[in-house]
């Protein structure tokens, strides 16, 4: 009797076990596949990216020799961007190509002096002249890193850091070069309403734009006291004196005292043939000022943080704070 119940016992505990996993059996399962689908892809991705690197690395001590061989013909002197290219094998003579599945970006300096960018997907490496034997991650000052290419502040006065050289008032407006704690560098330009009239300050750009492009101007603003600006912000094409072309116009802009970013953004026509112009508005009162600073003019219809020559991983295109500027989006 007794080996009959234990019997009837077991195969009832069988049974019961046959059925399939509980809850929480399921759950410790899913937990650990979980756990090592995370380390599999984690590890995943330092191996591809330990192969980018290698890959750019070693195209970058590839192309450190070249230009060695290059440089003994040519001592003293650093390879312009179609020579660079022709190096490396490349068509496009530019000062950025790519050859396989490595994007190259190039800056000759002088006396021998050079930058050189490469990246592949997200991975990007530098070489130059003191870094030659030793390709390092990131980019050259002026070019786009980890797959994001560079962009052009096209303003060439753009922080009002040493003079305030392009801005023309009216003839019911003055300007100033401050300085002090603005929103980018040490100095901003003040505009003054001198007088009942038209009151304004105007800036354009030494570079043609593309036609039928778009194009944005972004830049800081505010004012001793609260208060509207009745007359039009503009953002436009100026054409060579045969007046104008407007790509944004603002109506009624509020200033505080606090500045705020003002964004403008429009298609250029057809046919430009002068700089993108920007018009800056004086207060509706007579002796009031209001302030501006960090102007970013730049293709296409998005808007980027302020940066210029002097910002991190930027290069000037010519004079220090007087003219455009190039580097990575910040």
């Amino acid at each position: 009797m007794k080996h009959r119940q234990q019997s009837a016992f077991t195969h009832q505990k069988s049974a019961r076990f046959s059925g399939g996993f509980t809850i929480v059996e399921l759950l410790i399962v899913i937990v650990v596949i979980g756990i090592l689908a995370a380390i599999v892809i984690v590890a995943y991705n330092g191996v591809q990216e330990r192969a980018r690197a290698s890959s750019v690395s070693s195209a970058l001590s590839q192309t450190a020799k070249k230009i060695a061989v290059w440089q003994v013909d040519n001592a003293s002197t650093s390879p312009t961007c179609t020579q660079f290219a022709t190096e490396l094998g490349s068509n496009d003579y530019d000062c950025s190509f790519t050859i396989g599945s490595i994007d190259y970006q190039y800056t000759a300096g002088t006396s021998g002096a050079y930058c050189t960018t490469a990246t592949t997907g997200t991975t990007s490496y530098y070489l130059n002249t003191t870094t030659a034997t030793k390709p390092t991650a990131g980019g050259c000052a002026g070019h786009g890193v980890g797959g994001i290419d560079p962009i052009t502040n096209l303003s060439t006065n753009p922080s009002i850091e040493t003079n305030a050289t392009g801005y023309s008032p009216s003839a019911y407006a003055s300007i100033a070069r401050l300085t002090g704690s603005p929103p980018d560098g040490a100095a901003y330009l003040r505009l003054n309403r001198s007088a009942a009239g038209d009151s304004y300050a105007s800036f354009t750009t030494p570079t043609v734009p593309s036609a039928n492009t778009a194009y944005t101007l972004s830049y800081w603003m505010w004012a001793d006291t609260s208060v509207t600006i009745t007359d039009n912000l503009i953002f436009r094409v100026y054409n060579n004196s045969v007046c104008c072309t407007n790509l944004s116009s603002n109506v009624g802009q509020a200033v505080t005292t606090t500045p705020t970013r003002v964004v403008m953004s429009g298609t250029t026509p057809a046919t430009p043939t002068s700089g993108l112009q920007i018009i800056l508005r004086a207060t509706p009162t007579v002796g009031q000022n209001v302030y501006y600073d960090g102007f970013m003019v730049t293709q296409g219809a998005l808007s980027y943080t302020y940066a210029g020559g002097s910002s991190p991983g930027w290069v000037w295109n010519g004079t220090t704070n007087n003219s455009t500027s190039t580097g990575p989006p910040l």
